[in-house]
């Protein structure tokens, strides 16, 4: 799918389908070490979900991540959650 046209997800999504807290994205997201993300004039963080997954495979293949949910739930294909 092309980028430009892959749908966004905001923060609270993204944070669920990681299984992660809010916080704890928006802290990485601002400090630099979080998944690529857009951020709007109003503060409002967006994620695309090809990007969450390059991230976490990145964070997989350098073994960082503990805690992180890594791969993607056999049955969840419809949420998009990852395990």
């Amino acid at each position: 799918m092309d980028k430009e046209f892959e749908e966004l997800i905001k923060l609270r999504q993204a944070a669920q389908r990681m299984g992660i807290k809010t916080q704890t994205l928006r802290r990485w997201v601002q400090s630099g070490e979080g998944p690529p993300s857009i951020k709007t004039p109003s503060g409002t963080y967006f994620f695309r979900s090809s990007d969450i997954r390059s991230w976490l495979d990145m964070l997989r293949n350098c073994g960082g991540g503990d805690g992180i949910l890594l791969e993607k739930k056999e049955n969840s294909a419809d949420t998009g959650a990852y395990n």
